[in-house]
């Protein structure tokens, strides 16, 4: 049956959106006035943050010690957003349950967002949320779960990623924090996983490829935005490629033998000394460091590509 003004069904969501306003606004007070000692880079885990009165962020857990420190926070759910496949087992161990929700370094889509929405409402007690080094994609995903849970404000949202000292070229991330119409994905039901599916070497050599699609337009055009495509962002284009080629290494370098590494790593470093140049204006050296990338990646796609 349709839910109209006044009914009891009604007046109770309006209630409960008021009530998370308030709590929003009394914790982002609370945080300005009393910054938490635990907070910082050399806290177990790394990069440890308190976003919420439910929600802390950090890195990604390196062993038990790493595993007891989160449970000593209180958590009994860990939500990982890494594209590598968390240690359920040992967060199972020590009685905490797993989410994994993988994103990407250039944003949060809006049936992720249902997810963490789904996270929030589903669980009780204090979650953990965690990318790789805490400082991109967990902080983003916490803040924005944050958001959702509560209708807390996209500056206070904003404020988590400062906070993290999120990177400013992940323009995604920040773009995330100010999503609309939050009510509808929060309609969503998603079902959760504790192991998610994640991209594997074919689907990231195709965004590798259509990254380096884009990234010869913005060459051609001298290293800006082409005019016929205004959506070409070359320092973009160069971060997402340094980010594919080093999550490649993270999840895959084990299984392929050394000269697949070798030129994985190359690559790695070249999209790094590339991203500097186009930093600091240096176009002629940008040029050099493109043709190495492309002279790179056809080495290694006449060994594993080409004649497969």
């Amino acid at each position: 049956m349709k839910c109209v003004d006044g009914s009891p069904r009604q007046t109770q969501k309006v209630f409960i959106h008021m009530f998370k306003s308030l709590s929003s606004i009394l914790f982002s007070a609370l945080v300005v006035v009393l910054p938490l000692a635990l907070e910082g880079a050399e806290t177990r885990p790394h990069n440890l943050i308190r976003v919420s009165d439910r929600i802390y962020s950090g890195a990604g857990p390196e062993g038990e010690a790493d595993f007891k420190a989160i449970r000593n926070l209180g958590t009994n759910t860990i939500i990982s957003v890494d594209g590598v496949t968390p240690d359920v087992k040992g967060a199972g161990a020590l009685g905490m349950r797993y989410i994994h929700i993988p994103i990407g370094y250039d944003g949060i889509t809006r049936k992720q967002a249902a997810e963490l929405s789904q996270a929030m409402e589903e669980t009780t007690g204090t979650l953990y949320v965690h990318c790789h080094h805490g400082q991109h994609r967990g902080p983003a995903a916490a803040a924005l779960a944050w958001r959702l849970s509560t209708d807390c404000s996209a500056t206070s949202a904003t404020e988590v990623l400062e906070r993290a000292k999120t990177g400013r070229d992940y323009h995604g991330l920040w773009a995330a924090m100010n999503m609309e119409n939050l009510d509808q994905v929060r309609e969503e039901r998603p079902t959760l996983l504790e192991t998610a599916k994640v991209a594997d070497l074919t689907a990231r050599m195709v965004l590798i490829d259509q990254s380096m699609d884009r990234l010869a337009l913005a060459q051609k055009a001298g290293w800006v935005s082409p005019p016929d495509h205004p959506d070409v962002d070359p320092a973009q284009e160069v971060l997402m490629l340094e980010q594919h080629f080093r999550e490649i290494g993270r999840a895959e370098d084990s299984k392929h033998p050394q000269d697949f590494r070798d030129w994985r790593a190359q690559a790695e470093k070249i999209t790094v000394k590339l991203r500097d140049d186009l930093k600091a204006g240096q176009k002629a050296g940008a040029d050099g460091y493109y043709a190495d990338l492309r002279q790179n990646c056809r080495s290694c796609h006449v060994a594993y590509r080409n004649n497969r």
